[in-house]
């Protein structure tokens, strides 16, 4: 299924309230909440009908009529796989004002028998900003905790990738300055 970048963001929307009613914890529903606003601000209700109806003739929402008359759109597990998939396209790691001067470093250890899922996801972290250090042990400046923790989720790895909060790395220099710190 080809789908447009307002598509996307209703099913990751649709997701996003999916996972706010499966989580337990408030800080992550607080998270949730706060992105899923920012992006449906940026949806006019043109673009959303037309998506809407789009989605629901792709089989990814289905639509139901509430007693009052309004209606309740709802992802089908065709478009939770679907949303899933492009909820990594809007996964960024928010830039604080000043470094607390300590470095994030993935480390992970895939084997050969995972290797698609072990590039998609190297794929994703040097998007998000990090730095390869050194085969397979990506750097970065700022708490990016929670979006690798998504990603490790996502792709089901948690037993290969770990992530490890560091006050020093020697020769730092070349990073700071890659980094602009």
């Amino acid at each position: 299924m080809n789908i447009g970048v307002v598509q996307k963001k209703i099913l990751v929307l649709l997701l996003t309230g999916l996972a706010l009613g499966l989580s337990r914890s408030p800080r992550q529903s607080s998270y949730i909440i706060r992105a899923a606003k920012r992006d449906w601000k940026n949806i006019n209700k043109k673009q959303f009908k037309r998506s809407i109806t789009l989605l629901r003739d792709h089989g990814a929402v289905k639509m139901r009529k509430n007693n009052d008359g309004t209606m309740r759109v709802l992802l089908t597990k065709k478009g939770k796989r679907i949303a899933e998939r492009h909820s990594l396209d809007f996964l960024k790691i928010k830039k604080p004002r000043r470094w607390d001067e300590k470095w994030r470093m993935v480390i992970f250890d895939v084997p050969e028998k995972n290797r698609a899922a072990r590039d998609i996801f190297r794929f994703y972290i040097k998007r998000l900003g990090f730095y390869e250090l050194q085969h397979s042990v990506w750097v970065y400046p700022y708490k990016c905790a929670r979006e690798i923790q998504h990603l490790v989720d996502f792709f089901g790895m948690a037993r290969y990738i770990h992530l490890v909060e560091a006050a020093m790395i020697s020769n730092d220099r070349f990073l700071r300055r890659r980094f602009k710190l």
